[in-house]
């Protein structure tokens, strides 16, 4: 099965050099997109759900570290590569404290360290892949006639008690005791959702009662129910709900 990478640069040299130094194809990897900045690398992403995203840090509208940390909420499974020409402690701060790891500097890049740098991410995607297909083999042995397996199920309690927290899969498996990649298998296997998008919908759901039932400003709701960005509040709202917040409002309150 080929993956899929989105790669965002606003400059053209930088797209052109990515797409061209290396044969994509031939690293098991289809180019989804080539983006010129951040708020167009999200809908790309929402549009071919990508495996790989190469972002550039520094974008006009939404920038690196913006677009990875939504990137990160609405899918933690995907593998995000920072292309900078920083090594600033301030960004390295910041990748960290969203998730990414990985970077790959535009001074350095050549073919060869472009093609290392993909070759193991397709490793690490492998082995993620050979896992959840483990875990999936024993997935729901244990759910009997209930909806959902018992591990399962703590896990939708320990969401619906902490999504104002903005709960990460690796700490619900550490609270209900199992592995990251065992959770995120048999999750999305009873529910057809992954853990983040389940969040997200529980998220929305309550912001929807909010909406609905009280005065407070949207950027308040958004708040409410553990989003610190009322732009990515709304771009969420919309993609789960088919509108914004306040055309939601609206249409309630004629």
């Amino acid at each position: 099965m080929m993956y899929r990478c989105l790669i965002a640069d606003d400059e053209k040299i930088i797209r052109d050099d990515l797409e061209t130094l290396i044969d994509w194809q031939a690293e098991g990897i289809t180019l989804v997109g080539l983006a010129t900045n951040g708020r167009t690398a999200y809908d790309i992403f929402v549009r071919e759900r990508p495996d790989i995203v190469i972002t550039d840090i520094k974008m006009p509208s939404v920038d690196g570290i913006e677009l990875s940390r939504m990137i990160l909420e609405t899918d933690a499974d995907v593998v995000v590569v920072f292309l900078t020409g920083y090594k600033d402690s301030e960004y390295a701060i910041q990748a960290v404290n969203i998730g990414v790891k990985r970077y790959l500097l535009k001074y350095e890049l050549t073919a060869a360290s472009l093609q290392r740098e993909v070759r193991e991410i397709v490793r690490i995607l492998g082995e993620r892949r050979k896992a959840v297909a483990r875990a999936e083999g024993v997935g729901g042995s244990e759910a009997g006639e209930r909806r959902y397996s018992r591990k399962v199920t703590e896990a939708i309690e320990c969401i619906q008690r902490g999504y104002r927290r903005n709960p990460r899969l690796s700490e619900v498996a550490d609270q209900i005791g199992i592995s990251k990649i065992y959770l995120c298998a048999a999750f999305k296997k009873e529910t057809g959702e992954n853990f983040v998008d389940y969040v997200n919908r529980v998220k929305i759901e309550e912001a929807k009662l909010l909406l609905r039932d009280t005065d407070s400003m949207v950027h308040e709701v958004a708040r409410n129910v553990g989003y610190e960005s009322l732009q990515y509040f709304s771009l969420v709202f919309k993609r789960i709900v088919g509108k914004n917040p306040s055309e939601y409002r609206k249409d309630l309150r004629p």
